[in-house]
């Protein structure tokens, strides 16, 4: 679904173009006796974009209107980012770039990110929109331009810098915070990168993971991030000092939490299986089935 509709979001097509292949899917499943036997309770898809490339209201707006079909509204959706008030839907973790063969290839990694020296309090990759009034990006590259030397690195992504994994990896692995502002929607590949090097992520919109990756994150937010309202960043709030007044020891805490949830925000090679750990795809997995368990219609388990 997600490659169908990704050939028709820049450039004009028509609704109905762009609607054609999901239609003749719906088409297809209604037809087959596993569909008409449960309306589509017991079935799911991995949708591959985000929930708002599928809500196409009007001819004219963006996407398609895949989500609104009657025949959708029974089955299970997985994507990157979710409607938090669909409960058909789950989020699953952005893929990165590091997918392991083996549990031993897990290990090594959190070993290696462990004991990493990190020089750098906290750091940001992105590019500011300056285009918009009261760019958000904006005050946060302001606060660690400004901030005490060594307190702040950050990578300007206009030149499309941060197609380069590896930079903002490194970046991510200097630095104990990483910032995590929402992207072109709430939610950004950078979050789960952030993550993968062991940096403690700081949100400032709830729904950039709070609302999204219940299977994948744990439901203590405050065990493995820091959360500092938008609201109080435009109203003067100091990222450094929210961050500096963090004892030690629960720095330690929140990244040893960081660093164990590692396999379940990567996506083992494909056909390899990790054999003491439970990789996002195993999780997400797992988390349908228990839904699939309950009564058809219910609330996804969290």
């Amino acid at each position: 679904a997600g490659l169908d509709v990704g050939r028709f979001l820049w450039g004009y097509c028509s609704a109905e173009k762009r609607d054609n292949v999901s239609s003749q899917l719906l088409e297809w499943l209604s037809e087959q006796e596993s569909w008409r036997l449960s309306g589509g309770w017991n079935h799911f898809m991995m949708v591959g974009r985000i929930t708002w490339d599928f809500r196409r209201s009007k001819p004219e707006d963006w996407g398609s209107g895949f989500f609104h079909h009657p025949l959708i509204k029974n089955m299970t959706r997985l994507l990157i980012e979710r409607n938090p008030w669909d409960h058909r839907e789950m989020g699953v973790p952005y893929p990165t770039n590091f997918h392991p063969q083996s549990d031993s290839d897990l290990r090594d990694w959190q070993d290696h990110i462990r004991s990493h020296k990190r020089a750098t309090l906290f750091s940001f990759a992105g590019a500011p929109r300056s285009q918009f009034p009261n760019d958000f990006r904006g005050i946060l590259l302001n606060q660690c331009k400004k901030a005490k030397p060594g307190s702040c690195r950050y990578i300007d992504c206009s030149n499309r810098t941060c197609e380069d994994n590896q930079k903002s990896l490194e970046l991510f692995m200097d630095s104990k915070f990483c910032l995590q502002p929402r992207g072109d929607s709430f939610t950004r590949r950078s979050t789960f990168e952030c993550l993968l090097a062991g940096s403690i992520p700081v949100f400032f919109w709830h729904r950039s993971a709070y609302f999204q990756y219940k299977w994948h994150l744990p439901e203590d937010a405050s065990s493995y991030s820091v959360f500092i309202s938008k609201d109080e960043m435009r109203n003067g709030t100091k990222i450094r000092s929210v961050l500096k007044s963090l004892s030690s020891e629960k720095v330690r805490a929140m990244r040893e939490v960081v660093i164990g949830m590692v396999p379940r925000i990567v996506y083992a090679l494909s056909g390899f299986s990790l054999k003491e750990e439970k990789d996002a795809f195993d999780i997400a997995i797992d988390g349908v089935m228990r839904k699939f368990k309950r009564d058809p219609g219910s609330s996804v388990e969290r």
